[in-house]
């Protein structure tokens, strides 16, 4: 997402968009739970058929998100002002159809050995600026940046 902004590609409004309610994981996170999964016997076995959700401790809004992240761009100095009013709006066809929706990750929670290792976007906002800042000391160009 860090790189979207830097790009000036935030997410539009639409019917639902950036001010609906919902939830993610950082990907890191999902690779811990499925190796959990994976490692456990009793899972493979089937004897867990419960259905889990997997997602962070804080859903929040698109747009919150993005705010958050133009702040920790801004703070880093990676861009001159904190809310950019020329970025490119887009809305896609997910975010046309999006509803909010708040999902509850206590089942989750209950199998983890551990706690997230991100428990919300801004753990996993600032993971992802650490990482595009140690990216920067080796690519000055943002066009170069993995998103």
């Amino acid at each position: 997402m860090l790189v979207s902004l830097l790009r000036g590609r935030v997410r539009g409004v639409g019917q639902g968009g950036a001010s609906c309610i919902t939830n993610r994981i950082h990907v890191d996170d999902v690779i811990g739970i499925l190796v959990l999964i994976l490692e456990n016997t009793v899972m493979q076995r089937g004897g867990i058929v419960d259905i889990v959700n997997v997602s962070d401790d804080c859903p929040a809004t698109v747009e919150s998100v993005q705010e958050f992240g133009d702040l920790l761009l801004y703070e880093a100095g990676l861009k001159d002002v904190r809310a950019d009013t020329h970025q490119e709006k887009y809305i896609n066809a997910r975010d046309r159809k999006r509803k909010s929706k708040k999902v509850s990750n206590n089942k989750l929670k209950k199998l983890l050995t551990s706690d997230l290792k991100y428990p919300s976007y801004k753990e996993g906002l600032r993971a992802e600026l650490e990482r595009l800042l140690t990216q920067k000391m080796h690519n000055a160009d943002i066009d170069e940046y993995d998103e």
